[in-house]
């Protein structure tokens, strides 16, 4: 099955409302779904989701009713700028971190190679273990969580920039559903602003592409430099989660 145009749209669809049991019905209208579960019991940050018409907010069902939620909720799209204002006294709001999902519909792909002197090939663990471990190595915990990178839970598929027998890149992926392909990226501090990531990325696009599978790239709107990557190699928004977070005063 292609990927193009109105199926893209359509698997994107798809993939949400399986993962959160979601009335199809909803997706297309302007609405606001509460939903809670297991997962969000006695937590305090509030997931909002937002999916063009429809907004999903994911929280804490016991905690539903710190907000003064407007009646006509279930005809409306809230925003996460939004939610802060219908906070009730004594139980303030804060936003916490924000993140995109960009697609990419094949037409749009703009492929992108390595600068001369180095080469790209795919990376098998755990043969490639050495050179993985020494990328990581010289980047920070935070870089290697960014780019979700755990050695006890290996990407499906990896490709890798290599400068002579030193792995300079890491783009690989691990599966959202059965389509989906979530993308990470990873280049070593002496090798960035180059464009060698961004080869790594356009690698491991090309192969998604080829094997029917939809390459998804997430990024925090403000790291800008890894979100032109992907918008480099023609991905572009189609889903933004915003997450919330109730704060005591003291705080």
């Amino acid at each position: 099955m292609s990927i193009a145009g109105k199926d893209l749209e359509l698997t994107v669809r798809d993939y949400w409302i399986e993962r959160f049991e979601l009335d199809p019905g909803d997706w297309d209208r302007a609405c606001t779904v509460l939903l809670g579960g297991a997962a969000f019991a006695g937590s305090d940050e509030i997931y909002v989701y937002d999916f063009g018409e429809m907004t999903l907010v994911r929280m804490d069902p016991a905690k539903v009713d710190r907000l003064d939620w407007p009646a006509e909720i279930t005809s409306i799209k809230l925003t996460a700028d939004a939610l802060p204002t219908l906070a009730r006294e004594g139980f303030p709001l804060r936003a916490g971190g924000s993140g995109l999902n960009l697609y990419l519909e094949p037409s749009r792909f703009r492929p992108f190679g390595l600068p001369e002197g180095l080469t790209l090939r795919r990376v098998e663990l755990p043969a490639d273990r050495v050179v993985v471990d020494a990328l990581l190595a010289a980047c920070s915990e935070e870089e290697v969580e960014d780019a979700e990178i755990y050695e006890d839970q290996p990407d499906e598929v990896v490709y890798g920039a290599f400068h002579e027998d030193r792995l300079v890149a890491y783009a690989g992926f691990r599966r959202w559903g059965e389509r989906t392909a979530d993308i990470g990226i990873l280049t070593h501090p002496e090798y960035r602003q180059r464009g060698i990531g961004k080869a790594a990325v356009s690698k491991l696009t090309e192969w998604c592409l080829t094997n029917d599978v939809v390459p998804m790239y997430r990024v925090d709107p403000e790291h800008f430099r890894s979100r032109k990557i992907a918008e480099a190699l023609g991905y572009h928004v189609m889903g933004r989660v915003d997450v919330l977070e109730f704060v005591s005063p003291a705080d």
